[in-house]
């Protein structure tokens, strides 16, 4: 799994031709509340940050981090297609997706961040991965009213 999300990191920094650079959505804060809420979201597995010595060990659960990136860290989003509806105020990035909010990576195939509903939205492959090394894995996962 931890594969997977390398070399999907690759890809992404090998399109250096295609990078749309930095894409700021409303409220920086969103995405760091997305983290925490993504942990607890039904459908999503952590894949425990540690290898394991032997198939008898157990995997450790390590906690959440509760911390948010400091106050004005961006939101970079790099993909295949960036769109903004400014009459609907809805943000959405298809293709291979790759967000960066400081130490958080979110990778999926497609992200929807709606700010008059309040919701983020990520479809297909979804991979989070945070700083104290849990990774969790969804196909969908949904957001709502925590931004």
């Amino acid at each position: 799994m931890r594969k997977d999300c390398d070399r999907v990191v690759e890809r992404v920094n090998r399109q250096a031709g295609r990078r749309f650079g930095q894409f700021r959505w409303g409220s920086i804060a969103f995405l760091g509340a997305a983290w925490l809420a993504l942990a607890v979201v039904g459908g999503l597995n952590p894949a425990g940050a540690t290898a394991l010595k032997s198939t008898k060990e157990e995997p450790k659960f390590v906690p959440p981090v509760k911390a948010n990136p400091p106050a004005g860290t961006r939101v970079n989003v790099v993909a295949d297609r960036l769109a903004y509806d400014s009459k609907t105020k809805v943000a959405t990035a298809t293709g291979l997706v790759q967000i960066t909010y400081g130490p958080y990576t979110l990778n999926a195939t497609k992200v929807v961040y709606d700010m008059r509903k309040d919701t983020l939205e990520a479809n297909g492959s979804i991979v989070l991965s945070e700083p104290n090394g849990n990774v969790m894995e969804a196909d969908y996962a949904m957001i709502t009213k925590l931004f």
